[in-house]
């Protein structure tokens, strides 16, 4: 195996859940977003297959770029069908004791709860704004590395990202949804 080939499987381990993430809070759905994380990596070999591999940061950066375009054209596209089915399981109610296991069952259910009623509120938001939230928060990136993904400004990341927190917590307030009761 080459150093490129194995420098590309490193990139790939390392980045695919993160970008698999992304995508998938921002299409909704799983195969959808699986076959958009596959598009983005073809494109980063098909990109870097005759050039330098730049460092691991500016790598995460292009990849999160591209996901990010590869979203526009998904969005853009006339094959697209935006249709959200979401299950609302009934809450699982323990019985009378409280052991661990129960007590751990119970909170995972609610977490996941939770996650679907964020996920819900996310649509509330432009595509941008959501992006935003998503790379800021559950990649853990810097404003400066968000508004380089998504092309905007230091100050226009910045401001963009208090107006959606801004208006989740909104949205949030009207279904009883505290943002307390999702940990990000």
């Amino acid at each position: 195996m080459s150093q490129g080939q194995e420098t590309f499987r490193y990139l790939y381990n390392t980045f695919r859940m993160p970008i698999y993430g992304f995508l998938r809070r921002s299409v909704g759905d799983e195969q959808t977003a699986l076959d958009l994380m596959q598009d983005v990596f073809l494109n980063f070999i098909r990109i870097f297959k005759d050039k330098e591999i730049p460092d691991e940061n500016r790598c995460r950066m292009y990849l999160f770029r591209a996901a990010r375009n590869i979203l526009i054209n998904y969005y853009k596209s006339s094959y697209n069908r935006r249709v959200h089915l979401h299950d609302d399981p009934e809450k699982l109610a323990a019985p009378g004791s409280s052991s661990a296991v129960e007590a751990s069952v119970i909170g995972a259910d609610q977490k996941e709860r939770a996650m679907r009623i964020f996920s819900d509120l996310l649509q509330h938001l432009n595509e941008v704004e959501r992006n935003a939230l998503i790379l800021r928060f559950e990649h853990g990136m810097t404003i400066e590395q968000v508004a380089e993904v998504l092309d905007l400004s230091v100050t226009t990341a910045f401001r963009m990202l208090k107006k959606a927190k801004e208006q989740l917590v909104t949205e949030g307030k009207k279904i009883g949804f505290q943002p307390a009761d999702l940990e990000w």
